[in-house]
């Protein structure tokens, strides 16, 4: 048997394909050099502190750059992804047995944390774009009405921005969630970015914690990230800094954690030059985007999208509006045909992510494949998402995921319990999630996405 020669492959792939997707570094070894990874991999040796007990070296000033560039009274260099941080975070601000409210776009991290720390979730539904079906911004006044529906609940966890950019009020939010003597935790994975430039949202401080992937869009190596502390209890920061030590590694990877300083330095010198540089990009896109007749780019305009409060244009979200073409087929033919490679395709639309190592080239190449491709179409006709209805309406919830897990396995039918999760990957947002009665309507959606060409994962 033939076996694939893993590093050829990554080099082979890296001469030619064009990065529309994760890690935020999109290899751009002219701006951030070449010198990892083999001569930087150490462990904790004399002289370079300790990751899970930091005594004033190195990793002591690591964190503490970290935390002034977020404006955090803490924060902790992660190399186990935005996923350990998570599942960190909540088991911090929880005990078992509790209530918490999960917005239903949260990443799987989020259940999974639900299921190991034995809590119960209520879930709070976003409104869903008609255009798209994708979740638009979670509301203040949903998370008040959600708590006083449920005033045990302890804890409250939201996705800002999320996988496609959409950001939601999380200032307001917060005030709402401390009315109610809960903590709230963002995912804010999608948003490392965000606070290094004027001409983007920003990442609001008001959470208790927040979490970010520097990978996913700055540059840094896949798995780093950061969990960031902007509550004033210390208790809940000495937990938080129990749970990482529990959840990520012991043996932490010198070679993530120098992409981490490399990532913080470039931050700390070049910022203000990087982002005016992706500023003018984006804008040059989003401009010549007006052109095609018969692609979309969401633009995240209030007017058009009513449940958008904020949006992050970093975020590519390209919709075709004609029957010929679907979300699989033109990442499909910008993958086969021009050689580039898309952060994911979904039924309705394709995601590029892009950030500040993304060069002109890059943006002109990706403009030049969908001048392309608009060219080739036919007419334009307007269809919405078929998804969005079912994503209004949450299976009612039966058992606790955990309980539900330790049911035996049975089919997916409808009128059962399921004891199953489903999600398509990426994004890794659950259409089902164990202890959910299955319905007629989510059995025809994942058919749907099948039949679309998008694979259903059904796992335990």
């Amino acid at each position: 048997m033939k076996h694939t020669n893993l590093s050829d492959a990554i080099r082979a792939y890296g001469k030619t394909a064009l990065p529309m997707h994760m890690p935020g570094h999109k290899r751009n070894t002219a701006l951030l050099g070449s010198t990892l990874p083999y001569d930087a991999d150490i462990t904790e040796i004399d002289g370079f502190d300790d990751l899970h007990d930091p005594d004033g070296g190195c990793l002591s000033e690591l964190s503490e750059r970290l935390a002034e560039r977020y404006g955090a009274a803490r924060a902790f260099p992660l190399v186990n992804g935005s996923t350990g941080g998570i599942l960190a975070a909540i088991r911090a601000m929880t005990v078992p047995g509790e209530e918490i409210l999960v917005a239903r776009n949260c990443h799987k991290s989020v259940y999974h944390a639900v299921e190991l720390c034995h809590l119960r979730h209520v879930s709070l539904i976003p409104p869903t774009d008609e255009a798209t079906g994708i979740y638009g911004s979670i509301s203040p006044a949903s998370v008040r009405e959600a708590l006083r529906a449920h005033p045990q609940i302890r804890a409250v966890v939201i996705t800002s921005p999320t996988y496609e950019g959409v950001i939601s009020d999380v200032r307001s939010i917060a005030a709402e969630v401390h009315a109610a003597g809960a903590t709230l935790l963002v995912d804010a994975a999608h948003g490392a970015h965000l606070p290094f430039s004027e001409n983007f949202p920003q990442l609001p401080t008001e959470s208790d914690v927040t979490i970010t992937s520097l990978h996913k869009t700055l540059p840094s190596l896949t798995q780093t990230a950061a969990a960031l502390v902007y509550s004033k209890d210390a208790s809940l920061e000495e937990r938080l800094a129990r749970e990482i030590a529990v959840f990520e590694t012991s043996s932490p990877s010198y070679v993530l954690l120098a992409s981490i300083e490399r990532c913080v330095s470039l931050l700390e010198a070049d910022a203000a030059s990087l982002f005016s540089a992706y500023k003018t990009n984006l804008n040059h896109f989003y401009a010549s985007c007006e052109a095609l007749r018969n692609i979309s780019l969401l633009t995240g305009n209030k007017q058009q999208h009513s449940t958008f409060f904020d949006f992050d244009r970093g975020k590519l979200v390209l919709r075709s509006r004609t029957p010929a073409l679907n979300g699989i087929t033109l990442a499909s033919r910008l993958r086969r045909e021009f050689l580039i490679e898309p952060e994911m395709s979904y039924t309705d639309y394709v995601l590029c992510m892009t950030s500040v190592c993304d060069t002109d080239a890059t943006f002109e190449r990706l403009l030049g494949a969908l001048k392309e491709i608009d060219d080739s179409l036919g007419e334009a006709v307007y269809a919405p998402s078929a998804q969005a209805a079912v994503l209004q309406s949450v299976p009612e919830r039966v058992l606790p995921i955990a309980e539900a897990l330790h049911l035996s396995p049975a089919p997916l039918a409808a009128g059962e319990i399921s004891r199953v999760y489903a999600w398509v990957y990426p994004p890794g947002v659950p259409l089902l999630v164990p202890g959910e009665r299955v319905t007629t309507e989510l059995l025809d959606l994942i058919r749907h996405l099948e039949q679309s060409g998008l694979k259903v994962r059904i796992q335990r």
